[in-house]
């Protein structure tokens, strides 16, 4: 399941614009292919910064992960076209959704949906040092007390 469709990416770029940028066979329409590969490369870097807090994918979409995938999308779009040069907004905007989905890695902001249970992990702890060959003994830490 995509994160946002064609029509949400037609919502924030014109039509001719999408052609331009999708349209790589001359046709003179919009190459769905390309968009739902642009959309797809998108939604896997969104799961990549959210795998191990929040299940992926995401269902229901929360509207907040819709809007970085349509951005994410819009620069993946842009950034396959190499005589193109991507708008220093769409740089930005590309730069500001990497940055909250660390945040939303991190926990410092969140979805409002329920995150992956963390289990408490259990691991042995091993040493390679007997009583006899021990740095500090008990008598050396009676010493600095």
């Amino acid at each position: 399941m995509a994160y946002c469709e064609l029509d949400d990416l037609k919502k924030h770029l014109q039509e001719s614009d999408l052609v331009v940028l999708t349209d790589d066979a001359g046709a003179g329409v919009i190459d769905e292919d390309v968009t739902d590969e642009a959309i797809a490369t998108a939604d896997e870097l969104i799961d990549a910064y959210l795998r191990g807090r929040y299940a992926v994918p995401l269902n229901p979409v929360p509207g907040l992960i819709k809007r970085i995938s349509v951005d994410l999308a819009i620069f993946a779009l842009y950034e396959r076209k190499k005589f193109l040069m991507v708008p220093d907004q769409l740089v930005r905007n590309h730069d500001r959704q990497l940055s909250l989905l660390e945040k939303l890695q991190r926990g410092v902001v969140l979805l409002g949906i329920e995150a992956e249970s963390e289990e408490p992990s259990s691991y042995d702890v091993q040493t390679n040092k007997t009583s006899t060959d021990r740095i500090f003994s008990s008598d050396l830490f009676d010493l600095m007390l």
